[in-house]
């Protein structure tokens, strides 16, 4: 997009199409993925990914995605090369590429199953990091966790699973520290979705009504958040050094502690990368 002005222009080396179960793009080398079409762009090595920005290794030469049957696939962006790893237990949820390897869960369309696991994709080795509680995602060096807190008098039932939805975020350290409470709303629903540049998790809270509302909170460190948006649904979230990006239908904002939220673009899109 050609700022200013606006004018859009098709990228030709974008695209993805269906190959058997996964997708791979359609310029050399091939990419393969999940798909269906890009999840995130890779400047290191200019190249659309099938995959989304969190899946992405540090230096931005790989990146992983899953399959069925509990495959988790590891690719090398400059050759194509795809590797496969057995994970157990599959089928597979793919957290964090870290630099100490690829975290992920067990889930089947449903709510993740519990535990975490970290796969060392140059040794090819999987460990079992715990398996007593399910996980949202990894990030800040914990794990977050849904929880639901008890003294909730009016709790978020969900139809779909038949149990209350967590309204609780336990931080878990991953290095050998202790789980405890970092977020709690009442009769909300809520979900870590990403990370802000301190590694201070970003925690959506729904109603889970109809119709919806959302809310978007940049918690720095136990019970003490901010809320940075509000709206009817849940926007696409990235942060990078300009500040914390969400994007909606009605377009992008860009979020600062100086300046607060700040609408920037009235186009409705997909955030797939930080702003260079």
């Amino acid at each position: 997009m050609q700022v200013p002005g606006g004018e859009i222009t098709p990228d030709p080396n974008s695209g993805f199409v269906q190959d058997g179960l996964r997708y791979r793009s359609t310029i050399k080398p091939y990419l393969n993925g999940g798909g269906p079409g890009s999840g995130s762009y890779d400047w290191a090595l200019a190249r659309w990914l099938p995959a989304s920005p969190r899946t992405v290794s540090p230096d931005g030469s790989r990146y992983a995605y899953s399959s069925d049957f509990g495959f988790i696939h590891v690719v090398d962006i400059a050759t194509g090369l795809d590797r496969a790893f057995k994970a157990p237990d599959g089928p597979d949820t793919l957290m964090y590429y870290a630099r100490e390897g690829i975290y992920f869960n067990h889930a089947w369309e449903g709510p993740p199953g519990p535990g975490l696991w970290l796969l060392d994709p140059d040794a090819g080795t999987v460990q079992t990091l715990f398996s007593d509680k399910a996980v949202d995602t990894v990030g800040g060096y914990a794990a977050w966790l849904p929880d639901v807190n008890p003294a909730d008098p009016h709790p978020v039932f969900s139809q779909y699973s038949g149990s209350n939805m967590p309204n609780r975020i336990l931080r878990r350290d991953l290095n050998g520290g202790p789980t405890v409470s970092w977020f709690y709303r009442p009769g909300r629903s809520l979900a870590v979705v990403g990370f802000d540049q301190d590694k201070h998790p970003l925690v959506v809270v729904e109603t889970l009504s109809t119709p919806d509302s959302a809310e978007v909170w940049q918690v720095t460190a136990a019970n003490a958040g901010r809320k940075i948006y509000s709206g009817p649904q849940v926007p696409t979230i990235m942060a990078d050094a300009h500040g914390i990006w969400l994007a909606d239908p009605h377009g992008v904002s860009l979020f600062t502690v100086t300046s607060g939220l700040t609408k920037v673009s009235a186009l409705a899109v997909d955030i797939v990368g930080a702003c260079r």
